[in-house]
């Protein structure tokens, strides 16, 4: 059987050449005639993203920024639209950046951070895609309603499809627990008339494609994974240990502790000699 061997998880990601890495994005872009000056856009939004999530890990273990890269990636093989590209980039940067802060939620001034770094239709699509519902009951009724929505809002709708078929592409759905992974097939299976609503049936026929693989695949002896959604890794260099922060601590008390008593026997010393002055 075909859906339940390597043969048909491998067709599915020959489907075509999907950039991963941002050096295959700018070859792509290259190929597909976009300009020096908007192939610098895309540029100058990887290295913002890679401050806010190049730390960040899918479920799978892949790293997030080769997602961000494979969703422009779909994204300018399909709309040859630099706005489009650079927001697929930076899809998810309202849900997943991490600013630093101790505040886990995004703040006023992350958003006007956002807005300056992203530029005003950037962020309009960005901030649309995470208020977006995405959900397997009502993606259903997508493709009646694209007919009333702005193009706008079928832009948002587009990134959405191009995020579910970059995680069915490269085999994502596979490596997450179960339930998740029914949930992602559903919305993938509904993406394929969403993407003959927005126009584009080379798009729909690798949707139904890759959900005909990926239902029928035999995920026995796949890596399980350790966590359920996307996850941030600290290098060691960056974490606070507790031996080396009590050491630094235990240091600087034993220096201030050898000051003050120098201090206090250079004291004591000046006193005798003003008492033996006075004798």
């Amino acid at each position: 059987d075909v859906y339940s061997s390597h043969a048909g998880l491998r067709e599915i990601s020959n489907m075509f050449d999907v950039s991963q890495t941002i050096v295959q994005l700018y070859r792509q872009l290259l190929g597909q005639e976009f300009t020096a000056a908007e192939i610098q856009r895309v540029a100058a939004m990887y290295h913002y993203m890679m401050e806010l999530c190049g730390n960040r890990f899918r479920a799978s273990g892949k790293p997030f920024m080769d997602h961000l890269v494979g969703v422009a990636s779909i994204a300018a093989h399909y709309r040859h639209d630099i706005i489009l590209v650079v927001a697929a980039l930076a899809h998810s940067v309202y849900d997943e950046a991490d600013f630093g802060s101790f505040w886990p939620k995004i703040t006023r001034r992350n958003k006007r951070e956002l807005r300056r770094e992203l530029g005003h239709d950037v962020d309009t699509l960005t901030r649309l895609y995470s208020e977006f519902e995405w959900k397997p009951q009502t993606v259903a009724t997508i493709p009646q309603r694209l007919a009333s929505m702005t193009g706008t809002e079928r832009d948002v709708v587009f990134l959405r499809v191009a995020n579910e078929l970059e995680e069915a592409i490269n085999l994502d759905l596979l490596f997450y627990e179960n339930v998740r992974r029914q949930k992602k097939l559903a919305l993938l299976n509904a993406c394929s008339d969403i993407a003959d609503g927005l126009g584009y049936p080379a798009m729909a026929r690798e949707v139904r494609e890759a959900y005909v693989v990926l239902v029928h695949a035999d995920v026995a002896g796949m890596p399980v994974p350790e966590h359920a959604y996307s996850f941030i890794v600290t290098p060691r260099s960056d974490r606070k240990r507790l031996s080396p922060l009590l050491g630094r601590y235990f240091y600087r008390f034993r220096k201030r502790l050898y000051n003050a008593l120098k201090q206090g026997e250079a004291k004591a010393g000046d006193e005798t000699g003003h008492a033996n002055t006075a004798k």
